[in-house]
């Protein structure tokens, strides 16, 4: 196909990924991550290749594209999706209906010194996002330049096509679909 897409969470991804295992009839819905990289054909990640193979590949004429989400409808998304959903059980252990997300919790609750009764609030969230390093970013609330290489720096991707969810995404799913 010749096409390299970068996802990112928390911008349409689950729906881009069912869209394109609809049109192209690949099977079983398969995420691209890292521990699965032979199940994900025909997809490719631009964060899974390195960045000397992404330039032999945009050299070779791939069309890389990515979608983009305004950055606060994104973070909002993550906290209501993974973050809102925890809470503290009546044995005092942190739970969430977003299994794999306890440690942010607790690490949030802590942070603030929340009581039991206490909810993490959206604004704890974003306060506790401030006081992160980029590498220790769950992929539901990292930046774009980490995930996928985009913006102004040396080694960027200068992506062919740059989606916004926001905004006239069924003319961008058309270019798209057009180039496959």
């Amino acid at each position: 196909l010749k096409m390299i897409w970068c996802p990112n969470a928390k911008v349409g991804t689950t729906s881009m990924y069912d869209l394109f295992r609809k049109v192209l009839g690949t099977g079983e819905h398969v995420r691209c991550i890292k521990e699965f990289p032979k199940k994900c054909a025909p997809f490719v990640s631009m964060s899974l290749i390195p960045e000397s193979e992404r330039i032999k590949l945009c050299e070779r004429g791939f069309t890389t594209f990515t979608f983009v989400r305004n950055p606060y409808e994104r973070v909002l998304s993550a906290y209501l999706d993974k973050i809102g959903r925890c809470r503290v059980d009546p044995s005092g252990k942190v739970i969430s209906e977003s299994p794999g997300y306890e440690h942010y919790c607790t690490s949030i609750r802590n942070k603030f010194r929340l009581s039991d009764r206490e909810p993490v609030i959206f604004l704890h969230f974003v306060r506790w996002l401030k006081t992160r390093k980029s590498d220790e970013f769950n992929q539901h609330w990292m930046p774009y330049r980490s995930r996928c290489a985009t913006g102004n720096h040396m080694s960027a991707v200068h992506y062919d096509i740059v989606g916004r969810l926001e905004h006239r995404v069924n003319d961008t799913m058309a270019l798209l679909f057009d180039r496959l």
